[in-house]
């Protein structure tokens, strides 16, 4: 019996050995367990930050899209503005150097006209100059003014 009692004994021995790498597997898996649910935990704020800044991303490039669009909006805006200008002013320069062209004839007639009248002017005081010697001081006076001379 001793050696059944030997054996029933070392048995036991490697059941409590097993037990106690059981438990001591138990703790180990418990410890894990929680730093896995801790890890777990992490990665789940994580995700909710990660969530809330691509939320926000996209928030923002929205706007930024609408930005774009308003500003791309206004270019257009500003192009054909530009462009209406351009051909205004292609207009008004045609139409200013017509202008200038019809004042430079214009300018020519009237200096043409005022050299002529100068001539005659000329003239007319000569014949009157002449015609004095026959006339009167008042005569020669009233002749001048009807050639549009002033006496005070």
């Amino acid at each position: 019996m001793t050696q059944k009692y030997q054996t029933s004994y070392e048995q036991n021995i490697a059941q409590s050995a097993t037990i106690s790498d059981l438990l001591s597997s138990v703790d180990s898996l418990k410890k894990a367990n929680e730093i896995l649910q801790n890890t777990v935990r992490h990665q789940e704020e994580i995700n909710v930050l990660l969530k809330s800044d691509v939320r926000f991303k996209s928030d923002r490039m929205d706007e930024l899209n609408v930005e774009l669009k308003r500003v791309q909006d206004e270019k257009d805006i500003i192009t054909k503005s530009n462009e209406a200008l351009i051909q205004s002013n292609t207009t008004y320069v045609g139409i200013t150097k017509n202008l200038l062209s019809d004042l430079e004839v214009q300018y020519l007639k009237v200096l043409n006209l005022s050299i002529a009248l100068e001539r005659q002017d000329s003239l007319n005081i000569h014949l009157v100059k002449k015609v004095k010697r026959e006339m009167s001081d008042k005569k020669y006076k009233r002749a001048l003014e009807k050639l549009g001379f002033v006496f005070e």
